[in-house]
This record gives C-alpha cells, sequence and structure tokens, in this order.
C-alpha cells in the first residue's frame, strides 16, 4: 500500500493542487482545476465542479457532506443508500476498500445508470446512464464526511488518482 500511495502522489504532483481547509476542519488536496462553486443546498458543506480531461465529455461534481458528529447511520448504512443510487444495483457491485490512513475511510465505486433523488425526499429521480460514483467515508473526530465523485463514467475515471491522492492526504485540524 505505501508504494502505491508513494506512487499516486507522484502523479498527482505533476498536476498544480491547492488545499481546501473545511469549515469541520477537514483540509483535502484537489487539484486547482477542480473548481469550488457555491452549494445548492445546507446539506452540502462544499461543492466542485470537476471538468471533463477529455474533449467532448460532460463534467463531474464532487460534494462533501456533513451533518455534525452523530452522522447518518453507520458506514455500511451510507453504502447501502449509495448503492440504491443506481437502478438494479446490488450491493455485490459495488467495489468497496478501506484505508486506515491518514484517518478511516472507506472508499465506494459504482457504475451504471445513476437515479438519485434529485431533493432528499422529493420522489423525484435522475436517470442517467452510463454514470460513476467514487464515494468515501472519511472518520474524523468529529465526525464522517461524506465525498461523491459523481459524473459520466469517463470524466470519473480520467479524475480517480487525483480522487484517492485527495483521500490519502487528507487532514483533519482540530479547531
Amino acid at each position: 500500500m505505501v508504494l502505491t500511495t508513494a506512487f499516486v502522489l507522484a502523479c498527482v504532483a505533476q498536476e498544480e493542487t491547492e488545499s481546501k481547509k473545511l469549515s469541520t476542519g477537514l483540509e483535502l488536496t484537489l487539484p486547482k482545476v477542480w473548481k469550488s462553486v457555491d452549494v445548492k443546498s445546507k446539506l452540502r458543506l462544499a461543492q466542485f465542479t470537476v471538468g471533463a480531461k477529455t474533449k467532448g465529455l460532460s463534467e463531474a461534481e464532487l460534494v462533501v457532506y456533513y451533518f455534525g458528529e452523530k452522522a447518518v447511520g453507520t458506514v455500511d448504512a451510507n453504502i447501502d443508500r449509495w448503492v440504491a443510487q443506481f437502478k438494479d444495483a446490488k450491493r455485490e457491485d459495488a467495489k468497496i476498500e478501506k484505508l486506515d490512513e491518514p484517518m478511516e475511510i472507506t472508499i465506494v465505486d459504482l457504475s451504471g445508470t445513476y437515479v438519485a433523488e434529485t431533493w432528499p425526499g422529493s420522489g423525484k429521480r435522475v436517470n442517467q446512464p452510463d454514470t460513476r460514483m467514487l464515494g468515501a467515508v472519511v472518520t474524523t473526530p468529529k465526525g464522517p464526511h461524506y465525498l461523491k465523485l459523481v459524473g459520466p463514467e469517463a470524466t470519473v475515471g480520467d479524475w480517480e488518482k487525483e480522487f484517492r491522492a485527495m483521500l490519502t492526504t487528507a487532514r483533519f485540524i482540530e479547531k
């Protein structure tokens, strides 16, 4: 794992990055081209537009959710919620990986037709085929943070190493 992390960090070092310290104390190092945008909901702590590396592909979106120290269920419950956001997906379809460094992090990788609700409880759903989600639950001393990179499969795939580098370099800074 150390060699893999070192390789990912070396690859990402070639891209310009910047640190973003969130109001909760979680600090993430992101590519500068991931543009911070105003959050669309008070349920979102931060939101970024992730442009396509390949001409002609649509952009993706990275959203960071934080619901306080008590969270919104267990890590497994959140994985099940994310799986349910893909048409006909089962938990076995998700690639799940657990990291212990730099914090406890669970990464979830799903692809297919994205059918998440447009707004929690609205009953209205999107219908986006060929979508990929890289999600992560990052456990901090102030509670879990939920990160979701969602967009076209190719766009998300092009940014996977940067997403993983963001997680392996994440820090929590106590206020």
